[in-house]
């Protein structure tokens, strides 16, 4: 189904699961990716989290939702979520959990929302924004074709084969946001378990400080960013599996 945003661009949604459940959970993909998010990682979550009902949608700009990439910032990603939340309380109501991955962590701690009981990061990026930018514009230069203009067009050439166009809204929100901040205050509202992979290739990793004290749980495991070794895959899933059905009240 599409959902407008403050822009009037139409977002994709998915919904499934459970259609009849009180809980709803809202899957925020994070930068560049989409609803299924790396290596299908969201599908497999879904999949196990079928006696939920789950909400999955595009950001716009990405995956079948309207809208241009060059336009992509942290700021836009949190008013398209305050949209797609806005319809999951009109039309379902009842209690919403979030999960978000990488940058779709910041994206949550950004837009703040109040009445989540729960929330789950997984591979969010480090606590200092100044570090995911210096780390995210370091990846883009070292892909052939990849070139960073904070002022101007920043071509991301991704694994997929897709060259990805990044605007200057992009950089100015990053750097402008305050993670530790904003994680830290997201933190007060709901119960926020953070999970870390032990083998990031996408965040060093250097300055985790604010998950560990924000988080009520923040739980390090053995993975890659989108945990795509099956195993370690198939123990993410079981994991975030038994956080949700720990507490159904």
């Amino acid at each position: 189904m599409l959902v407008n945003n403050a822009m009037g661009e139409k977002i994709d949604v998915l919904v499934e699961g459970n259609l009849n459940s009180p809980i709803s959970i809202v899957f925020v993909h994070g930068f560049g990716t989409n609803k299924d998010e790396g290596a299908g990682l969201f599908v497999d979550l879904s999949s196990a989290l079928r006696e939920y009902r789950v909400v999955r949608f595009d950001f716009t700009g990405y995956g079948k939702s309207e809208g241009k990439q060059e336009d992509t910032s942290l700021v836009k990603e949190a008013s398209d979520l305050n949209s797609v939340l806005g319809f999951v309380q009109e039309k379902y109501g009842d209690k919403i959990w979030l999960i978000g991955m990488s940058l779709g962590c910041y994206v949550i701690a950004l837009l703040s929302p109040d009445s989540i009981s729960k929330t789950v990061f997984i591979s969010p990026p480090d606590s200092s924004q100044a570090i995911t930018a210096e780390r995210l514009a370091k990846r883009i230069k070292s892909r052939k074709g990849g070139v960073v203009d904070y002022n101007g067009i920043t071509v991301y050439p991704r694994s997929s084969g897709e060259s990805q166009r990044i605007g200057p809204a992009f950089w100015k929100s990053l750097n402008e946001f305050n993670a530790q901040m904003a994680i830290s205050t997201y933190s007060r509202k709901t119960e926020l378990i953070t999970i870390i992979p032990l083998q990031d290739e996408i965040f060093e990793r250097k300055n985790m400080d604010v998950y560990d004290r924000a988080s009520s749980s923040c739980i390090r495991m053995k993975g890659n960013h989108a945990f795509t070794v099956q195993e370690e895959r198939d123990a993410l899933v079981s994991k975030i599996a038994e956080i949700f059905q720990s507490n159904q009240v």
